[in-house]
């Protein structure tokens, strides 16, 4: 199924758009993002790996998880975007608001400085893992991004991650059904309207007054136009020799 419903084209540079499907609440999360600011973009690198950027930190995300929301029916048309991968950088990136869930899609510069106004809840420096994804960008990134965990505790990270990727997956999921039911329910609502206008149509000015002027017998078509006793016309074919001096069955004089 296909949601592609009203998505706007492309951005043009110095706006961003609004998408019509919100961010699942466990998006940011399941693609590894660990800040809590509140505008977080997403994009591609040039060799596939998924970048997540707050404006302080760009850290690398999971692909899995990013595959398995850009790929769903809900966010099929995406593919739209230039959000890079397949050996081109990203000119346009995914804004993720965690305040309202929304989804807009700007130009890369256009993002950057929504991202670099927000304040920010975690400074660059702090703690050693930080400072390692920093340091291990300048070598090769998207190598750095795409690595597999390890040490310790990479068994309960790789356990945490896959409960994250099916709770993303659920949320797609009810989306899908919850979007396919207003499809419904606003085609419905349309048919409704139609056959409504339809059947109550209004007549026009006058039209009930004449209709009653008219006398008993008589009716109007669809058209407005008058149409005669059903009686009169029988008369006059039933009796084809005084047809010429019948006129629909009213006798002339």
């Amino acid at each position: 199924m296909s949601t592609d419903r009203s998505w706007p084209d492309p951005p043009e540079p110095g706006a961003l758009v609004d998408l019509p499907i919100a961010a699942p609440e466990v998006l940011l999360d399941a693609l590894g993002y660990r800040g809590d600011d509140q505008h977080v973009a997403i994009f591609r690198g040039p060799q596939g790996a998924v970048w997540l950027d707050d404006g302080l930190l760009r850290d690398g995300g999971d692909l899995l998880a990013w595959h398995r929301f850009a790929s769903h029916p809900v966010a099929e048309p995406l593919a739209r975007y230039d959000l890079g991968g397949a050996g081109r950088d990203a000119t346009q990136w995914l804004l993720v608001d965690r305040d309202t869930n929304q989804l807009r899609v700007g130009h890369a510069g256009d993002v950057a400085e929504v991202l670099a106004g927000q304040p920010h809840t975690r400074d660059r420096f702090t703690g050693l893992r930080t400072i390692e994804r920093t340091l291990g960008r300048a070598v090769h990134p998207d190598v750095r991004a795409a690595r597999a965990p390890t040490g310790p505790g990479w068994q309960a990270e790789a356990a945490r991650a896959g409960r994250l990727l099916d709770a993303l997956t659920r949320a797609l999921d009810g989306s899908q059904v919850q979007q396919h039911a207003a499809d419904v329910v606003a085609g419905i609502g349309a048919l409704s309207a139609r056959t409504s206008t339809q059947l109550h149509r209004t007549p026009g000015a006058g039209s009930t007054a004449e209709a009653s002027s008219a006398g008993p017998g008589t009716s109007d078509s669809p058209d407005g136009a008058r149409m005669q006793p059903v009686a009169a016309w029988s008369s006059a074919e039933a009796d084809p020799a005084g047809g010429a001096d019948r006129h629909h069955g009213v006798e002339l004089s």
